[in-house]
């Protein structure tokens, strides 16, 4: 028979045992925190985290794991604390975030990165292996220097999987702002990047794949904006804008991206070479190989200024480069704005066998050519219809320019608008509103992609519902029919 103590103390441990380990919370403050604090108030709090270069103490000791929550102070800037090795959780994230009751200066303002310009090269300024983190409401800057061409990434995230980076800044003025890179084998899930903010640099988000095997899934890449990205452009620089996916190996059929959702994203600002030394843009969203079920959907990509040949192929240029997957790419209600006489060479390109492109509901203004296919089997499994072409030359089938009725005989766009008023409220100013006014031939002039199934398909980039009026409207906007009006 067991002895009444020991039994007691076998109860006690399995109940204790059972009690669900607390998820922690801690607070940074560069200026007034230190690290042999305890760090777990405003008052105690620490001056950096574990992870960050010449953090000590306590602070350095810590275990940072499932579920915490690290707040940093607002209005605070941390330097000479990087590189920064994030820590992340196992099967749940750590959450690096704000409080925005908790601040230094007359009105809250967001926790600053600042590497001054130190250049990390490959490393990047903070980065991660593996998964379970979210970044939110954080600014990352000064990886790189304004006009200045470089080999910098600021953020580097490695096999990156439950990644979620929400309502950031990231003015890098470098190379590439964040860089997925995946060099081992396996199926990678979840990444989220939605919310932020990007400018100054030449890529806000690289996806390279280094290894046979390696599946990236469900990526969802949603309500950002990207705009000025002039300052990085010259030296031979080259900008891909939002996206630029590739693999060392191109022609590997088992490395890929399978699920991407970009959505209701906004392309405004200055994209000119700057400084001397050749470059340029070369797309807004820049797919070299390996993709495959891919949702492009209320975007509003436009620039303003201009300069000639400003885009060196597209604003969307999607190719396989060896790699065709069998999927979809299904490219729905954007708004794409050629702001200037010969300013881009086209708004789609594509290339090298892509299959499966569809496109619907499209909004294309002022390009010499709104959809060009550089190679014959780019055209495999391809529809386009219920889109507007206003203001446009020709489209473009391997050098070859087709008129709107050669077009529609290849059985394209036999529903679209060919012309028409596209009735944009401002496309005068740098911060243009594409907003569709009354005039506007596009009203009414879509199909309905309720059927679908897709939820962020049924409403714009306004979050106004479609449809307003008797049938969907063409591109990002949906007409305001109450007349209310939304602000870009």
């Amino acid at each position: 028979m067991m002895a009444p103590i020991m039994f007691l103390l076998i109860c006690v441990l399995q109940i204790f045992l059972s009690i669900p380990s607390m998820a922690a919370t801690y607070y940074i403050d560069f200026v007034g925190g230190v690290d042999s604090n305890n760090g777990t108030s405003t008052a105690t709090a620490w001056k950096r985290v574990k992870g960050m270069t010449n953090v000590t103490g306590t602070a350095a000791a810590a275990t940072i794991t499932d579920g915490d929550i690290v707040i940093f102070k607002g209005g605070v800037t941390w330097t000479t604390s990087y590189p920064w090795t994030i820590q992340h959780g196992t099967a749940s994230t750590v959450t690096y975030t704000v409080d925005p009751a908790w601040f230094t200066g007359g009105v809250w303002s967001q926790p600053v990165f600042d590497d001054l310009g130190a250049h990390p090269a490959g490393t990047g300024m903070a980065g991660m292996t593996n998964g379970y983190a979210t970044l939110n409401n954080l600014r990352f800057t000064n990886c790189g220097i304004t006009g200045t061409t470089d080999s910098d990434k600021c953020l580097v995230f490695t096999n990156a999987h439950h990644l979620t980076l929400t309502n950031n800044v990231f003015d890098c003025y470098c190379w590439i702002s964040i860089y997925l890179y995946y060099g081992t084998a396996g199926t990678y899930t979840t990444n989220t990047i939605t919310g932020n903010d990007f400018s100054h640099t030449t890529g806000a988000i690289w996806l390279g794949r280094d290894a046979a095997g390696v599946v990236v899934q469900t990526m969802n890449y949603n309500n950002n904006v990207f705009h000025d990205f002039a300052s990085q452009l010259g030296g031979g620089a080259h900008g891909d804008g939002a996206w630029h996916q590739f693999s060392s190996t191109p022609s590997d059929g088992t490395q890929y991206v399978d699920g991407l959702t970009f959505c209701n994203n906004r392309f405004y600002g200055d994209f000119r070479v700057s400084f001397a030394g050749g470059g340029g843009m070369s797309g807004f969203f820049f797919d070299e190989g390996g993709g495959k079920n891919y949702l492009l959907c209320n975007n509003d990509m436009s620039f303003d200024p201009v300069q000639a040949s400003i885009f060196g192929q597209g604003l969307i240029v999607i190719s396989t480069s060896g790699n065709a997957q069998t999927g979809t790419i299904a490219i729905y209600g954007n708004t794409l704005l050629n702001n200037g006489v010969n300013a881009a060479s086209s708004a789609i390109d594509l290339y090298d066998n892509v299959p499966n492109v569809t496109l619907k509901n499209n909004l294309f203004v002022g390009f010499t050519t709104p959809i060009y296919f550089e190679t014959s089997s780019a055209r495999t499994g391809f529809t386009s219809n219920y889109n507007m072409f206003n203001t446009y030359s020709s489209f473009n089938i391997v050098g070859t320019t087709q008129s709107f009725a050669q077009w529609n005989a290849l059985g394209y766009d036999l529903n679209s608008v060919n012309g028409g008023t596209a009735g944009l409220v401002d496309t005068t100013t740098p911060l243009l509103d594409t907003h569709l006014t009354g005039s506007s031939t596009a009203k009414d002039a879509g199909v309905s992609l309720a059927g679908l199934g897709i939820a962020i398909l049924n409403a714009d980039l306004s979050a106004l519902s479609r449809p307003q009026g008797s049938a969907w409207d063409i591109g990002a906007y949906e007409f305001d029919q109450g007349g209310a009006g939304q602000s870009p």
